[in-house]
C-alpha cells in the first residue's frame, strides 16, 4: 500500500480524532475533479475495532476467541484469494482497452509457486517444549527411514524416486536447532518458535511431487494433503515418544549373576 502511495504521489495519512473524513478530503477531491481526473486520490489510515489477535512475526502469541480466527483463516477460499488479487492487479497491472483485450485472449493465472503449512502445538511453559524437541531430534534421526519418510508423504519408496530422502539437524543460528525430513523437492520440519509454540511445518516446492495441481482452485486439496501429512507425522512422533524404556531409574543397577553359579567374572 504504501509503495502504491509513493509511486501515484498520493498521500497516505492517519486519521485525526474528532476531524470528519469527508471535510478533511474535499480539498484533495476538488483538485482531482478539476484535472477531470479519476482513481485514488487519498488514503486515510485509522484503526478499526475489533478482536485482539497480538501477533509477532508469523505467530499468533494470544487469542481472545480462538474460534473466530479459525473462521477468519477458513474464509481464505480460493474464490476470494482470487477476487483480491484481481482487484489489485487491476490497480497496479498495466492497462490494457477492450480492443487489445479481444485481439490478444487475454486473461489472468494464478498459480501456487511455493506452499507452507504447519501445525502448532502450544505450551504455557518452554520447558516441556525444549525437552521433547531434543528427544524428537534424536528419534527422527535414528527412526525416520528412508520407507519411513516415504509412508508420512503416502507414497512407495522405489528406485525411481528423485531428490533427496534423509533427515538432518541444523543450526540456523545459536541455540535454535530444526529437524529436517527431507523428500523430493520437499521437507518436513520441527522446531521451537518463540518458547511457545512446537511446530511441524510442511515445505513444497512443486506440487507435482504430490500429484497436485499448482492453479489457485485446487488450493483446497493442497490444504486436504498437507494436513494428512502433518498428521502422520504427527503421529510418528508421539509413537516414538510413548515408550518408558527410554527413561532408566535412578537407582543403581544390581551386578548380573547366573542362576545357582555366582557373579559373572571381571575381565
Amino acid at each position: 500500500m504504501e509503495a502504491f502511495a509513493r509511486n501515484h504521489a498520493i498521500p497516505i495519512e492517519w486519521t485525526e480524532s474528532g476531524v470528519r473524513k469527508q471535510d478533511y478530503l474535499q480539498l484533495a477531491l476538488r483538485r482531482l475533479k478539476n484535472r477531470n481526473h479519476y482513481g485514488v486520490y487519498f488514503i486515510l489510515k485509522s484503526m478499526e475495532q475489533g478482536l485482539a489477535f497480538p501477533k509477532h512475526d508469523n505467530a499468533f502469541l494470544a487469542v481472545d476467541d480462538s474460534q473466530a480466527l479459525q473462521a477468519a483463516a477458513d474464509r481464505l477460499t480460493p474464490e476470494r484469494i482470487r477476487e483480491r488479487l484481481e482487484s489489485w492487479t487491476l490497480v497496479l497491472g498495466p492497462k490494457f482497452s477492450r480492443r487489445e483485450r479481444a485481439a490478444l485472449n487475454l486473461r489472468r493465472f494464478y498459480a501456487v509457486r511455493q506452499v507452507e503449512y504447519c501445525r502448532n502445538f502450544v505450551f504455557k511453559r518452554d520447558f516441556p517444549i525444549h525437552k521433547i524437541f531434543e528427544r524428537s531430534c534424536e528419534l527422527g534421526l535414528w527412526r525416520l527411514t528412508a520407507h519411513k519418510i516415504s509412508d508420512i508423504f503416502g507414497t512407495r519408496l522405489t528406485r525411481r524416486l528423485r531428490g533427496k530422502l534423509h533427515t538432518t539437524r541444523e543450526q540456523i543460528e545459536p541455540g535454535h536447532h530444526i529437524f529436517r525430513a527431507y523428500w523430493k523437492n520437499s521437507f518436513l520440519k520441527q522446531y521451537e518458535k518463540f518458547s511457545t509454540f512446537l511446530r511441524h511445518e510442511l515445505c513444497a516446492n512443486n506440487l507435482a511431487d504430490f500429484g497436485l495441481q499448482k492453479g489457485l482452485a485446487h488450493l483446497g486439496a493442497v490444504r486436504q494433503k498437507f494436513a494428512q501429512i502433518t498428521d502422520s507425522f504427527t503421529a510418528f512422533q508421539a509413537q516414538a515418544l510413548n515408550v518408558h524404556v527410554d527413561f532408566p531409574s535412578p537407582a543403581a543397577p544390581r551386578p548380573a549373576r547366573h542362576a545357582g553359579y555366582g557373579p559373572f567374572p571381571r575381565h
